[in-house]
């Protein structure tokens, strides 16, 4: 409860400063002018009896301003300061100003659009299962550069697992799918040629249908195809009726 009290005083202290002020300011002022009094009594000029009062007192305004420290907030007194400040030298001279705030706004702007954009990326965790569980691989040059992982690579490193749940391998992919409306417009959805444990590895499974087989896992296997949820439902009209059809 002190601290409670004390920190509701320091707010009433910024909301009735310039009263506060002024008291004090009198205040100081009276002990001023009693130890001026008194150093001209002890045989000081008058300037001389002032000068050696403030000293006494620690100078006036740095006595004013530890008394306001000690009744209100500084750092709130201190920003309102600074944004008065701020305010009025920005109003004496508008085409400075203008150019501040369009240059703060398009900075502002493209660091947000970049945030953005890296956030999911590289900072957001993946949107699956236990995903700081789940790494992917590459095969190096001897310069650093990647190099394309071949299958034959993959089949060793599935024999060979023995630190890993699952391993699949993937590549980029972009098919034809020819427009189911007669409009003439094709798409190229992205996608992903994948093997048998790539939803395994993911930690996920098709909501309809089946998961891919160890047997669509060779060569000339069947041509077995996972659509997403917004494809299938953009595309065929969220009809289950295409399960398992060619």
């Amino acid at each position: 409860m002190p601290k409670i009290r004390a920190f509701l005083t320091r707010i009433l202290g910024l909301l009735r400063r310039d009263p506060a002020d002024e008291e004090f300011s009198a205040e100081l002022e009276s002990h001023v002018a009693m130890h001026t009094e008194d150093g001209i009594r002890s045989g000081l000029s008058p300037e001389e009896a002032r000068r050696q009062a403030l000293i006494h007192l620690r100078g006036a305004e740095q006595t004013r301003q530890a008394h306001r420290d000690r009744r209100t907030l500084p750092w709130i007194d201190s920003l309102g300061q600074d944004l008065k400040y701020g305010v009025r030298t920005l109003s004496r001279s508008p085409s400075f100003t203008l150019t501040a705030v369009v240059t703060l706004a398009v900075g502002i702007g493209a660091s947000t659009a970049i945030f953005s954009a890296v956030k999911p990326i590289l900072l957001d965790p993946l949107p699956y299962p236990h995903s700081s569980r789940l790494m992917m691989l590459w095969e190096m040059r001897r310069d650093g550069a990647p190099m394309d992982v071949t299958f034959g690579t993959f089949r060793g490193l599935e024999e060979s697992n023995r630190s890993f749940e699952a391993i699949a391998v993937m590549k980029a992919w972009q098919p034809t799918m020819n427009s189911l409306d007669q409009s003439g417009h094709p798409e190229r959805p992205a996608g992903q040629p994948v093997s048998a444990d790539y939803f395994k590895v993911l930690g996920v499974s098709p909501l309809l249908g089946r998961d891919f087989q160890a047997a669509d896992d060779r060569f000339r296997g069947p041509n077995v195809v996972i659509v997403s949820d917004r494809l299938w439902r953009r595309r065929f009209n969220a009809d289950s009726s295409i399960i398992g059809n060619r």
